[in-house]
C-alpha cells in the first residue's frame, strides 16, 4: 500500500477514529524507520535512488543489486534493464570486435575461400569472431548458458551472411571496381551491425 492510498483511506473515515487500514499505514511507516530513527532502511534508499518501484515495493525487474556506490545492474541470469552507459559500452565493444575480426585479422586465405561453404578459410574467420565475442560477454557477466548460445548463433549467422554475399558477388563477377560490389559489401556490413543490436537488445531484456 503506498502513501497516496493511505491518505485516501484516512479521509474515508469521516470521523475522529482512523480506519484499521490507516492504522496499518501508520504502523508501516514506523516499521520503515531504523532503530536509531535517523537513517532510512535500504528499501527507502532504493526508492530514492530510483531502483525501486514505490507502488510495488520491489526491485524493478530484479535488475539491480545494492553496492557500495549505489545500485548496479545484474547482467548474469535475468539480463534486464541495462543502464544506458553499459549498453553503449557493450555496443562499442562489438564495434571494436567487428573491426578486428572483419578487417585487421582477415587475410587473403580467408577472403579467397569464404564463398566455398565449409572451407577452412570461412570457418577460421567465424572462429576469430567467436573468440573476440567471448571476452565481451564474459566481462559483461553473461551467464554461461546464454553466453554459449549467443556465441554459437552469432558465429553461424556471421558465417552464412559472409558466405551468401561472397557467393553472390562472385557469381555476378563483381570486383572492387564495380559499384555493385560496394553495395553488396555495405549490405553485408549493415546486417552484421544489426546482429549486434539484436544481441544488445537481448541482453537489455
Amino acid at each position: 500500500m503506498n502513501l497516496h492510498e493511505c491518505k485516501s483511506l484516512s479521509k474515508a473515515g469521516g470521523g475522529t477514529q482512523p480506519l484499521p487500514a490507516t492504522q496499518t499505514c501508520i504502523a508501516g511507516k514506523a516499521a520503515r524507520k531504523s532503530p536509531s530513527g535517523n537513517q532510512p532502511l535500504p528499501q527507502l534508499e532504493g526508492i530514492a535512488a530510483g531502483t525501486l518501484d514505490p507502488s510495488a515495493g520491489s526491485v524493478i525487474g530484479s535488475a539491480y543489486s545494492s553496492g557500495r556506490d549505489g545500485p548496479r545492474p545484474i547482467l548474469a541470469g535475468g539480463l534486464s534493464q541495462l543502464t544506458v552507459p553499459a549498453l553503449l559500452l557493450l555496443l562499442a565493444a562489438f564495434q571494436v570486435k567487428h573491426f578486428l575480426g572483419d578487417f585487421v585479422l582477415q587475410n587473403e586465405f580467408i577472403l579467397k575461400h569464404r564463398r566455398v561453404w565449409g572451407h577452412p578459410g570461412g570457418l577460421l574467420h567465424v572462429l576469430i569472431h567467436a573468440l573476440l565475442t567471448l571476452p565481451i560477454l564474459m566481462v559483461a557477466g553473461v551467464a554461461l548458458p546464454l553466453l554459449s548460445g549467443i556465441v554459437i548463433v552469432e558465429a553461424l549467422f556471421h558465417y552464412h551472411v559472409d558466405w551468401l554475399k561472397d557467393l553472390y558477388v562472385s557469381g555476378k563477377g563483381w570486383s572492387p571496381a564495380d559499384k555493385e560490389f560496394w553495395w553488396a559489401t555495405g549490405a553485408d556490413q549493415a546486417v552484421h551491425q544489426l546482429s549486434y543490436l539484436v544481441i544488445a537488445g537481448l541482453l537489455a531484456g
